[in-house]
């Protein structure tokens, strides 16, 4: 294997989190660095949410492959956007990278894109961001305007809830802050490894607020959704993917394996093609994933 092809697998190997076009493209093109260019142009070069994540724009119901195993949860996630639900918090639950994230991230961008909710009253944050600034607003003394920012909000989206165990002060907070919103009939969504049954170390009262949601579950993705994932990844990044190489790497993918490996697969074989400038084929697919760990 030569350097030009060792380098070119090795940027390659990057791009199992989605973002092909670091690539090909200065990482001050990024759409993470547009949003936060719009953000120091209207608040005057501070950014007064700091913390608010940047939402993903891939990341929508469009782009979201539905199947049997996670159908109950897509649904779940469009009924919270048009309107409120009957049991809140909803709570979606999946392994790594099954597909929640991609849920909360979609509710984001549908809300701004339909409803035109002020930036302010919509929240998409992991949940380890959010200990963090909780915490920092406790030593600064300041938690009541942290406290007044979420309670003003209309949507709370929460990424990656399990981690809020054996943390009991800011399980306090979180409490405080989903048992207002709720109260006040506002919408609040988390995403979470582990069922709330099954999340050790929790306060009686946060529990119990999560017990008291509708939960949903995302199952591992069986072979035709990985199949439609392949070809949908294929298309959004706009390269040609035969339907016997997307075949072919879905049904030699284990279906326990979660989208981040598919993916990876899939950018690999995209990188062969490139770097040797022929059209993806599946001798070529066939070639690559030999190389490969087994999958």
């Amino acid at each position: 294997m030569n350097v030009c092809r060792r380098k070119f697998i090795k940027l390659t190997s990057l791009t199992t989190t989605g973002m092909l076009c670091t690539m090909v493209s200065s990482p001050l093109t990024s759409y993470a660095y547009q949003c936060y260019r719009g953000i120091l142009a209207t608040t005057g070069g501070r950014n007064k949410s700091t913390v608010f994540d940047f939402p993903i724009k891939r990341f929508t119901f469009d782009n979201f492959a539905v199947g049997p195993g996670n159908r109950n949860a897509c649904s779940a996630c469009k009924k919270i956007v048009a309107k409120p639900l009957l049991k809140s918090p909803l709570v979606v639950l999946s392994n790594v990278s099954h597909g929640k994230t991609h849920l909360l991230h979609a509710i984001y961008n549908q809300v701004f894109h339909e409803h035109f909710y002020e930036p302010d009253k919509v929240c998409l944050l992991n949940l380890e961001n959010f200990i963090m600034e909780a915490l920092q607003s406790i030593k600064a003394k300041k938690l009541t305007s942290f406290l007044r920012r979420f309670k003003k909000l209309d949507m709370l989206l929460l990424d990656d809830i399990q981690f809020i165990s054996g943390k009991p002060i800011s399980q306090k907070v979180l409490c405080h802050i989903i048992d207002s919103l709720v109260t006040k009939g506002k919408q609040v969504a988390l995403a979470s490894t582990c069922h709330p049954e099954e999340i050790p170390d929790l306060t009686k009262r946060l529990s119990l607020i999560l017990k008291q949601g509708w939960v949903v579950t995302i199952d591992p993705p069986d072979t035709a959704l990985n199949f439609m994932i392949l070809k949908g990844r294929a298309k959004y990044e706009q390269f040609a993917l035969p339907y016997e190489v997307a075949y072919y790497v879905a049904t030699h993918t284990r279906n326990d394996d979660n989208i981040r490996v598919l993916e990876a697969v899939l950018f690999r074989i995209y990188a062969y093609a490139a770097l040797d400038n022929e059209p993806i084929s599946l001798s070529l697919a066939k070639k690559v994933m030999a190389d490969l760990p087994k999958l």
